[in-house]
């Protein structure tokens, strides 16, 4: 994240930011979901990019990375960042953020909730679906091909319909 007025919030129209704090040990016990969850996140925008690509024939046109990094990053559902309050307390106390780690969804750069559930990557993913129904249109839904994509990876490829 940036200082304030920290630019991603204006850049991403949905903005998933963990705040939280060096020597806060629940803090280190969500960093391998919070990683797999942006992983998870950056393979779906990957694909739909990929997809796309396919779809109208320009597979064969080589894009320079920092073109495919944006193109990615536009077809992402949601970035999924954090912020050291111990680094930004100004930021952090700006928001009000008591307790850590505290997981908030900014959508249009104001904030619109904080998680409080599971800590599982499909409760986060789940969740963000809720967010995203609820502020963009039935054609601009994302979430629903990162929940497509994270299921079915899980089960056996005879077992998908």
């Amino acid at each position: 994240m940036y200082a304030q007025p920290y630019p991603a919030l204006k850049q991403f129209p949905y903005l998933f930011v963990k705040f939280y704090r060096d020597e806060c040990t629940s803090c280190d016990d969500l960093a391998p979901t919070w990683e797999a969850l942006g992983e998870v996140i950056t393979d779906t925008a990957m694909h739909i990019v990929d997809e796309h690509m396919d779809n109208h024939n320009i597979d064969g046109y080589q894009y320079a990375d920092d073109e495919y990094e944006s193109a990615v990053n536009a077809m992402a559902p949601v970035l999924v960042t954090k912020l050291n309050c111990s680094l930004y307390p100004s930021i952090c106390n700006a928001q009000g953020i008591r307790v850590y780690p505290t997981m908030r969804i900014f959508v249009d750069g104001d904030a619109r909730g904080d998680y409080n559930g599971h800590r599982t990557v499909m409760e986060l993913v789940h969740w963000l679906s809720h967010i995203e129904a609820e502020h963009r249109v039935p054609d601009e839904l994302k979430m629903h091909k990162v929940l497509k994509r994270k299921c079915c990876s899980a089960v056996p490829s005879e077992h998908v319909n």
